[in-house]
């Protein structure tokens, strides 16, 4: 999923004394919601009436558009780039090895 899929509500910001968690948005505008903690962040699904609490390490690391998030996903991680030299070492002596037989 992606930002781009709810509409953020805000951040939760205490809980009251009725049991709830207030959430904040940056507008000033307060609601209230009955799961999450204080500082998740509360979204609605885009054109639907169903809401989520999300972490809020987990929000801020979720791309704002599918775009974003392929680009996200080719960028690779140095251990995997690592291993696909290796990979791809052994490749070209096997390649060899095949050759040198024939």
């Amino acid at each position: 999923m992606t930002k781009d899929n709810y509409e953020l509500l805000g951040f939760i910001i205490s809980k009251a004394t009725n049991g709830l968690m207030v959430y904040s948005s940056v507008d000033g505008d307060k609601g209230q919601i009955d799961m999450g903690e204080i500082g998740d962040a509360v979204v609605k699904f885009k054109n639907k009436r169903e809401y989520k609490v999300i972490s809020k390490g987990e929000w801020l690391a979720m791309p704002k558009s599918s775009k974003e998030a392929t680009k996200t996903a080719n960028k690779k991680d140095p251990v995997l780039n690592e291993l696909e030299e290796q990979n791809s070492d052994l490749k070209g002596e096997k390649d060899e090895s095949a050759n040198s037989l024939v």
